[in-house]
């Protein structure tokens, strides 16, 4: 298979032309930011058949190695064992030492409460391609560590089966279903969130969704000053401002800005909500912590998911979990909040590493370690 790079553009045709679904961290503009590059596997008729987006990173001060979040986009399965091989050969050539792909790819499909589903899905054999082709698997441990929540995640559907039917792979679109209505996803969710979504709607409490060139500075500002005060208080750093206004700028056709207003016309909220041809992602915000008593997540998600039905798209991410699905485990709290808005629960690989040369096997060494 050949190896080229292509253009954001190309890519974006390649996702059009052959129906696929993308992850927020697959989006053409993504892959246009931070020396980011895309490289494409041409198939015998020179038409592309995979892509994935390149991070060139530092390694061990005079080395360089290539990151991919989210794994590739394939429009032929068969083909993916010599997409791999013909990549890592590609890198090696161009001096990189070692490839990390975080990939996409779910390991079994769970239930609401994180058990394993009776009959569901199961892709080990994804894993034994991984190893076959010298990947090293990093299973991620558990836990509340934003590092550790890039693996397991809540995820609404907002149409039928749509976890199931796509086997754990991100394919083509389902463009076949229907999304269900928005009185169905409101009885998918318990009882309480119902209800605070009710009682923010009778409070006079209204939302405001905008795209990024339709914000104003002062807009910029109390978005960012929301974050900012939310990640003081809750322990979380939310020093890059810059970088995500630089991220939803260049985003322009797959991002979100939304503030919450109460009826005195007042932001209380502030957030990042991002959106691709497949999902939509509550990415980042932060409210008012006077307004907190109010219980307002239910109301802010569920005006979301209208537009993200309206759109029609198959499922409604929010992100991150623990990964623990008792009272007892540390982040179970998150967790129950996602399932108590009507979330299962997914399980991705997550780390493979594939050292290039000798030298890769030690800096393999190293960042397993980390």
């Amino acid at each position: 298979m050949k190896i080229e790079k292509i253009s954001p553009d190309q890519y974006e045709e390649f996702i059009k032309k052959n129906d696929l679904g993308y992850l927020f961290l697959q989006m053409p503009a993504y892959a246009s930011l931070y020396n980011r590059f895309i490289l494409a596997g041409l198939d015998d008729s020179n038409s592309i058949s995979h892509a994935i987006i390149i991070e060139p990173r530092s390694a061990m001060r005079f080395w360089k190695y290539a990151y991919s979040a989210s794994g590739y986009l394939s429009a032929d399965r068969t083909k993916d064992h010599v997409f791999l091989r013909s990549v890592s050969q590609w890198l090696k050539q161009n001096g990189f030492i070692l490839w990390r792909i975080e990939s996409s790819i779910e390991i079994k499909e769970y239930d609401k409460t994180g058990a394993e589903v009776d009959d569901g899905f199961n892709n080990h054999s994804h894993l034994e391609t991984m190893q076959e082709e010298g990947f090293i698997w990093h299973e991620i441990p558990r836990g509340i560590h934003t590092e550790y929540q890039n693996t397991w995640e809540s995820v609404v559907e907002l149409k039928p089966n749509v976890i199931h039917d796509r086997q754990g792979y991100i394919g083509k679109l389902q463009k076949n279903k229907t999304n269900y209505d928005f009185e169905y996803l409101l009885t998918t969710m318990g009882g309480s969130s119902r209800k605070y979504m009710r009682k923010a709607e009778r409070d006079g409490f209204s939302l405001i969704v905008k795209k990024p060139s339709e914000m104003s500075e002062q807009d910029w500002k109390i978005v960012e000053e929301m974050i900012e005060k939310s990640g003081d208080f809750q322990g979380f750093d939310a020093s890059d401002g810059g970088k995500r206004r630089e991220l939803a700028e260049t985003s322009e056709n797959n991002c979100y800005l939304v503030m919450l207003l109460n009826k005195e016309g007042n932001v209380v909220y502030g957030g990042y909500w991002y959106y691709t041809n497949m999902e939509m992602l509550c990415y980042l915000g932060g409210m008012n912590r006077g307004a907190a008593k109010y219980n307002l997540a239910s109301f802010i998600h569920t005006n979301m998911y209208k537009r993200a039905l309206e759109m029609g798209l198959e499922q409604y991410n929010y992100g991150g979990i623990s990964g623990y699905f008792d009272k007892t485990g540390e982040g179970y709290g998150c967790y129950q909040f996602k399932r108590e808005l009507g979330a299962k629960v997914i399980r991705s690989f997550g780390v493979f590493d594939q050292p290039l040369s000798a030298t890769g096997r030690l800096f393999e060494k190293k960042i397993s370690q980390e």
